[in-house]
């Protein structure tokens, strides 16, 4: 009896040693995921003013502007400082390096063209905005720095467009539009479907569930 008590006990530990090694083998399934290792920035300068112009339209198309909720400030063709004050929009629109920029402000809207580094805009001699406003007939004003930033850290490099807030940076102060975007697997960035940039990726590991 002590003797089958005894091997009932062995019995009993190599089976609690093979259940556990059923448990470390359940332990899940690796996957990996390849993501977009920041956001994308678009600057406006000299040397990439045709990348700039694809961008900038890409982001504030005419149908579906950015908005600077309080207006933005910058400086005048001789340098003084000015203001722009109020809720305003802008568009661009075109192709080359000098796309077209309508500007909204206080129920007025202006065109003019746009040369990039960082942005002049120099508006048409019917600019219907008073002589002395920075949107003025023809008056230049220009914001520096003039940039975008694609919120793509993260996202899946699948090419699966999602929904996200672009900002454009004018000088200090942000605008936003809501752009749908997506991350290629090869790093390039699309705003409604054009390209825009390319980003760095890098692949992210998860355990799934055994």
């Amino acid at each position: 009896m002590l003797k089958t008590a005894f091997f009932s006990g062995k019995t009993l530990l190599a089976s609690g040693l093979i259940a556990a090694g059923v448990l470390v083998a359940c332990g899940g399934t690796t996957t990996t995921t390849l993501v977009a290792a920041s956001n994308t920035v678009v600057a406006a300068t000299a040397a990439t003013a045709a990348t700039a112009t694809t961008a900038f339209v890409a982001v504030a198309t005419p149908a579906a502007p950015v908005t600077f909720s309080n207006g933005f400030a910058g400086v005048d063709a001789g340098g003084a400082p000015v203001a722009v004050s109020g809720a305003t929009t802008v568009a661009f629109s075109g192709t080359g390096t000098s796309p077209t920029a309508t500007f909204s402000n206080g129920g007025l809207t202006a065109t003019g063209t746009t040369t990039f580094g960082s942005c002049t805009f120099t508006f048409a001699a019917n600019s219907p905005f008073p002589a002395i406003h920075p949107f003025g007939p023809g008056k230049s004003f220009k914001v520096d720095p003039c940039s975008l930033t694609v919120p793509t850290a993260g996202t899946t490099a699948n090419g699966v467009d999602k929904s996200v807030t672009v900002a454009m940076i004018f000088g200090a102060v942000t605008g936003t539009a809501v752009k749908t975007i997506a991350v290629n697997s090869n790093g390039t960035v699309t705003v409604g479907g054009v390209a825009i940039g390319t980003v760095t990726t890098t692949t992210t590991t998860g355990t799934g569930g055994g």
